[in-house]
């Protein structure tokens, strides 16, 4: 099928040539190879798009709105934590004079793997939120909720259980601070929906003029053309949104003002961005280095650049965050910091880094996360035993080649260093959605100037290394539907991307000790303080994995004790573990029967939540426990089929080894009985 993804792919690469065609000045066709440009551009905008449907015929990203109007407008009482219960109160109060949509579950958003009912959302919202509103902000926000539900959508009750299953809304009160007055000036209702996302889309145009100041046509050509066809940053994930963008244009505009050599416009610029999303320190840092350099060889005549670069940023980050101490509980600020610290230990669906980079193998397979939370976590935990096995490699890696980095972004270009190490932090400390590479189209507009360089040396390949990754992106996506598959193989790409730029660069070096030997002191400096943050394995903070209190009990073909059969592949929306992919016993003859043992450190009291795929009126199994009060319950009897469920148990097991049976007689219409994992969480 000829969808977006390889229209992407296919406007990128004819795009590309007609850049490299007219920057090498290799084309005496130069008319011809700039229409091809100008159509590619086209191409690009009518892609992104989705060929002109958008959103299912929106031009705004329903969930996206609900999020980030509301969020921001009412951040004083909703902090981090209340949005999704503050939205069923207000549900449970319209629903005497109007219909609204159906939700039988909402996440937690104090612990993401975890929901609450309708129920318990209502409770929490009487015991908690509701007292964080005056009557009047109470009224207000009621009536811009049923606002919101009159916006057209295609299927309300469809979209909340996606847009309740989503992780709220995640900036710092500084973010707040502007985006939440910029909210409070539009009042929200059918028609001016239609305006919120006019905001990131003009203030893009307005970004991609200053890049055409700054770098020319062709500047601002890669950048429009990596916008409108990076399939990491499509529309479908946070275009049509509302002041989203924000950050990336203060960004954007922060390279613009280092290229002029204008610091103090520049460091203002990112200041901006850190307030905006905090991520973006890491382009300060990359944009500081090279005159960390130059200030060791004659600190009285570079000076200067840093102290302005670092003097714009704190004037305009610390603005931000006194007005937002202003206008907030400092409690807003505590429950931000602890709420992105989880977030950050979390493996994402769509997040990219190292992290899930070396624990994620695509034998692995599909994953299904559809049902809620639970499968998440489960999932979660089991990669993350996975990485902490041998946690220390895993660790060394990005210190070594994080090293590497700093040494060469030392002796860049400003610009380059900015996003060159700003990249590699992000890539190897951090695990940042998706969509925030966006920033790729400004990293584009600063590799064009390879094109013009010696290609002998690797320059002019840097450009083509950023567009190749770019097409291999959209391929994958064509190729898998499948998020965590697709996100396994952009993580690989990524990795050889960086590690590209990085051998690349460190090959152009000649190295001398004496004239080199304040670059290594920097960089080792940079190295050790990197290790002391980071040189530890990956906790869970929610579950304490590694075996240390919760357990996770997944089933092998070992398993089996008696009954016939093979190993069989569920489909496609079922998930898998890479030691037993979905164990299905067949059953001809009777009885069948698993089992699994497992060690409790220390006696006590466990949750017990047992996943598994089940078939209507199927055939009963039991599942028993040998525990201080042997459990024994009906299961029902689990099925290739596509509903998916969890039951769970509290028991309480001695010290020592305990074990689980599952077993069951076949029914000659029946006879599959499929085992996936058990989690025993502590009481």
């Amino acid at each position: 099928m000829f969808d977006h993804f390889w229209w992407h792919a296919s406007v990128l690469l004819i795009g590309s040539l007609a850049i490299y065609w007219i920057a090498t000045q290799k084309s005496r066709l130069f008319l011809v190879a700039a229409f091809v440009l100008s159509l590619s551009l086209l191409s690009g905008l009518f892609g992104y798009t989705r060929f002109g449907q958008m959103f299912e015929g929106k031009a705004y990203h329903y969930s996206e709105i609900w999020h980030y109007y509301l969020g921001s407008k009412y951040y004083k009482e909703l902090s981090q934590q209340y949005l999704y219960v503050a939205i069923i109160g207000a549900f449970e109060e319209l629903k005497a004079t109007r219909q609204v949509p159906h939700v039988e579950y909402v996440r937690n958003l104090q612990q993401p793997f975890e929901v609450y009912s309708a129920s318990d959302a209502e409770r929490v919202f009487k015991e908690e939120a509701r007292s964080r509103f005056t009557d009047a902000r109470w009224a207000q926000f009621k009536a811009d909720v049923e606002e919101l539900l009159n916006c057209p959508w295609h299927d309300q009750t469809d979209d909340w259980k996606d847009l309740a299953n989503e992780a709220g809304f995640n900036p710092p009160p500084s973010y707040s601070a502007l985006v939440g007055n910029i909210a409070s000036l539009i009042p929200i209702n059918p028609s001016t929906i239609y305006f919120l996302p006019c905001i990131d889309w003009s203030f893009t145009l307005i970004t991609a003029a200053v890049v055409f100041r700054t770098f020319g046509f062709l500047g601002a050509a890669v950048f429009l053309l990596i916008f409108w066809t990076n399939d990491l940053a499509n529309l479908y994930w946070i275009g049509g949104s509302f002041c989203r963008y924000l950050w990336f244009s203060a960004l954007t505009m922060a390279i613009c003002a280092l290229e002029k050599k204008r610091y103090l416009l520049a460091g203002a610029a990112y200041g901006l961005a850190i307030a905006l999303r905090v991520f973006p320190f890491v382009f300060l840092l990359g944009a500081c280095l090279p005159f960390l350099l130059d200030w060791g060889k004659d600190w009285r005549k570079n000076f200067r650049p840093i102290a302005r670069l670092l003097l714009g940023a704190m004037l305009v980050l610390s603005s931000l965050v006194l007005i937002s101490l202003i206008l907030y509980p400092l409690s807003n600020w505590t429950d931000f910091f602890s709420k992105i610290s989880f977030h950050n230990k979390i493996l994402w669906v769509m997040h990219l880094g190292f992290d899930k980079w070396v624990a994620y193998a695509v034998n692995l397979g599909p994953q299904y996360f559809n049902n809620g939370p639970f499968w998440n976590e489960n999932w979660n935990i089991f990669v993350n035993d996975r990485f902490n096995e041998h946690w220390m490699l895993f660790r060394s890696i990005p210190l070594l080649l994080t090293a590497v980095s700093i040494f060469v972004c030392l002796r860049a270009e400003p610009k380059m260093a900015s996003l060159l190490a700003g990249t590699t932090l992000l890539f190897f400390y951090a695990l940042p959605s998706n969509y925030y590479y966006v920033y790729l189209a400004t990293f584009g507009v600063v590799l064009l100037e390879a094109l013009k360089q010696p290609p002998l040396k690797g320059n002019s390949l840097r450009f083509w290394y950023l567009m190749i990754f770019l097409i291999v992106c959209n391929l994958v996506g064509g190729f898998t539907n499948q998020w965590v598959v697709l996100n396994g193989w952009i993580n690989n790409a990524l990795f050889c991307l960086l590690l590209a730029y990085i051998v690349s660069l460190l090959f152009q070096e000649s190295f001398n000790w004496k004239e080199d030997k304040f670059r290594f002191y920097i960089t080792i400096i940079g190295v050790l303080f990197l290790a002391l943050m980071t040189f530890r394995p990956r906790v869970l903070t929610s579950t304490n994995t590694n075996g240390l209190n919760t357990q996770v009990l997944i089933f092998a073909p070992q398993d089996i004790e008696s009954g016939s059969g093979g190993i069989q592949n569920l489909p496609n929306n079922s998930f898998y573990w890479h030691t037993q992919a979905h164990l299905l016993a067949n059953n001809p003859h009777g009885l069948v029967s698993i089992v699994k043992h497992f060690v409790i450190p220390q006696q006590g009291k466990y949750l017990v939540t047992v996943f598994y795929v089940r078939q209507e009126n199927s055939v009963d199994a039991q599942i028993k426990m040998s525990c201080i009060d042997p459990m024994q319950a009906p299961m029902d009897t689990w099925s290739p089929s596509l509903i998916y469920d969890h039951r769970s148990y509290d028991c309480e097991f001695p010290a020592g080894v305990n074990s689980v049976q599952i077993f069951g007689s076949g029914d000659p219409a029946k006879r599959l009985l499929g085992v996936n994992s058990i989690i025993l969480k502590p009481l």
